[in-house]
């Protein structure tokens, strides 16, 4: 009789250790998960506002401004803005000025024309079990240029 008893508890012992490892792997999936979804959102909100600080950038130096923003700078700016991504993994960055609400006003940086700014970024996950590839993420912004 004694000796089924420690039997049984060396099979329970077993079967604890493969629960356990089970559990345990699909806990560390889960949380892993989580924090490439927290990546993600963090990198997309910081491409948004890339965009959305740059347009304001274009939109408060226009030509009338002792120093007028170029596409050149609206850029660069942009760059300066993407806190935590690494600038090779942007890739694009488009700034365009369209003529705006008169159709008479010249194209280009001046007063009552709009500034479209696009933020690309190919995000890549970490997990392992994540589909492969990047992840493509957008942010655009259109502002009126008010000076």
């Amino acid at each position: 009789m004694r000796v089924r008893s420690q039997n049984r508890l060396k099979i329970q012992r077993g079967s604890n250790l493969l629960e356990g490892a089970l559990v345990t792997g699909v806990f560390f999936m889960i949380i892993f998960g989580i924090v490439d979804f927290g990546r993600a959102v963090f990198d997309f909100n910081s491409v948004q506002y890339a965009a959305n600080a740059g347009a304001r950038y274009a939109a408060v130096h226009g030509s009338a401004s002792s120093s007028p923003a170029s596409e050149s700078d609206v850029a660069t700016y942009v760059a300066t803005q993407l806190v935590g991504i690494a600038s090779p993994t942007i890739t694009a960055k488009s700034v365009n000025f369209s003529t705006g609400v008169a159709a008479t006003l010249p194209s280009g940086n001046t007063a009552g024309n709009f500034v479209d700014v696009s933020v690309q970024y190919a995000f890549q996950p970490i997990a392992p079990y994540l589909p492969t590839g990047a992840w493509q993420m957008k942010g655009e912004s259109r502002m009126l240029i008010s000076q």
